[in-house]
């Protein structure tokens, strides 16, 4: 299947993004009032999934991708600013396999996402590896559970999959 080509629409696009920008400044603030730390919920990666819905523009998508774990950084001080580099390097790479191949594959679009997920956090676990070794950040390789991250993503696919479909039923 070929990814959809949507109509570039500025507007739209810079609207979106904005939200998206200002969702990433109550994050923190969410994290205090939530029963469980936000962060679980990988919220960076939801932002991205929907900025990538609503706009559907390979390029503004990256540049989320690259983005949003640094605008986090700067404006609420979380994460660190090496931590937030791995994360954007997962959420590119995340963004980079799922378009990729949803052009080349005619699968579904959640399994392609859910493949992409995967190959991304091996990517962001090697290199994190890497930061721990050379001293850039300190800490466990995995913080946050197996399980934990398992169900995250079987969430953020089941409604990825649902959004996806509900704006294109068309489409895989």
């Amino acid at each position: 299947m070929k990814t959809q080509a949507a109509s570039f629409s500025l507007p739209k696009i810079i609207i979106s993004d904005i939200l998206i920008l200002i969702l990433v400044y109550f994050i923190p603030a969410l994290s205090h009032v939530m029963p469980i730390p936000v962060y679980l919920l990988d919220p960076m990666r939801i932002l991205l999934f929907l900025g990538f819905l609503f706009s559907r523009n390979n390029t503004n998508t990256f540049i989320l991708a690259l983005t949003i774990p640094l605008i986090s950084t700067i404006v609420t001080g979380h994460p660190p600013f090496y931590k937030s580099i791995l994360i954007s390097i997962e959420l590119f790479s995340n963004m980079l396999f799922f378009i990729y191949l949803l052009s080349k594959l005619n699968w579904k679009a959640p399994l392609l996402l859910l493949i992409s997920i995967v190959a991304s956090k091996i990517i962001y676990y090697a290199l994190k590896f890497l930061f721990i070794q050379f001293s850039l950040i300190e800490g466990d390789l995995i913080t946050t559970g197996l399980l934990i991250q398992a169900a995250t993503v079987a969430f953020i696919t089941l409604v990825f999959w649902i959004f996806y479909k509900r704006i294109n039923p068309s489409i895989n």
